[in-house]
């Protein structure tokens, strides 16, 4: 596995849009229904616009003995499948990615789709900018 980790100053505000679009997402079949600033409408779009895969599931786990962590589980299918994870914690402020070494997608190509995503997902839907974002490896 491969991790990138991504800090925002103002992730508890953007993890209740993801997951407010997380349970829109798994209430509706069809992902074109989805609101436009959907972030995991907008993840689907954008994977399959430069890669050619789509979202073909998504899951939430969250454990009540650590409220701060929330986990989602991404699997894309198409000319290739890939499943990847992230993970937020409340606490740090941290948003970690992690993904297999030897995926067919670039981990760099996938870490700038998701950061691209939340970024325009939070600012459509809350009308605020970025804070702070860094990835390291």
């Amino acid at each position: 596995m491969i991790v990138y980790r991504s800090q925002f100053q103002a992730l508890p505000q953007y993890l209740a849009i993801l997951h407010k679009d997380f349970c829109e997402y798994r209430g509706e079949k069809n992902i074109k229904c989805l609101p436009l600033h959907n972030f995991f409408r907008m993840l689907d779009h954008r994977f399959f616009k430069e890669h050619q895969i789509s979202l073909d599931d998504c899951q939430s786990y969250h454990y009540p003995d650590r409220p701060h962590l929330i986990y989602y589980k991404i699997k894309l299918q198409g000319k290739s499948s890939l499943t990847f994870y992230f993970m937020c914690d409340l606490r740090k402020k941290l948003l970690t990615l992690s993904m297999p070494k030897r995926a067919e997608i670039s981990h760099h190509s996938i870490g700038k789709i998701l950061a691209n995503t939340i970024s325009a997902s939070v600012q459509k839907s809350s009308k605020q900018k970025i804070q702070y974002f860094v990835i390291w490896i």
